[in-house]
């Protein structure tokens, strides 16, 4: 089964030249890599995708294999894209950073550190709260 969208490998509308940088002119530096651009709609998609198609196909209830990870990037790969194209890899790297997101805000609200986490405000982080930070950073670097 192929690992891309019918549509081709970009997907139906891929614009990979978001991202690009202009050609180096030290011809020993390679040009930048194209990376994925995520929206907010195409992360709850991800998300959405693992916790119900890809919820059953998990291997031992919590880590997905690699056909779970080609499924959401078909999944995503229909849908029109700026940046890189989402491959399985690349899915599996953001969910990755998506859960180092979501724990670091679950040790922020829970674990008595005295800070919050706000949807529109963020951690909402003043000159204040150094100490703060400052003792979360060496517990947790």
């Amino acid at each position: 089964m192929p690992s891309q969208p019918p549509s081709g490998p970009k997907g139906p509308e891929c614009d990979t030249t978001s991202g690009k940088t202009a050609p180096n002119k030290a011809a020993s530096k390679p040009e930048k890599k194209i990376t994925a651009h995520w929206t907010e709609e195409e992360e709850k998609i991800l998300i959405d995708f693992l916790a119900t198609d890809g919820k059953a196909a998990a291997a031992d209830g919590a880590n997905y294999r690699k056909p779970v990870w080609e499924a959401a990037a078909r999944k995503l790969g229909a849908l029109p894209c700026k940046g890189a194209p989402k491959t399985w890899q690349v899915c599996k790297n953001k969910w990755g950073r998506l859960k180092k997101a979501y724990w670091a805000i679950v040790v922020l609200e829970n674990y008595g550190s005295g800070l919050t986490y706000d949807e529109e405000k963020g951690a909402g982080i003043t000159e204040d709260m150094e100490e703060i930070w400052a003792g979360l950073h060496q517990e947790s670097p």
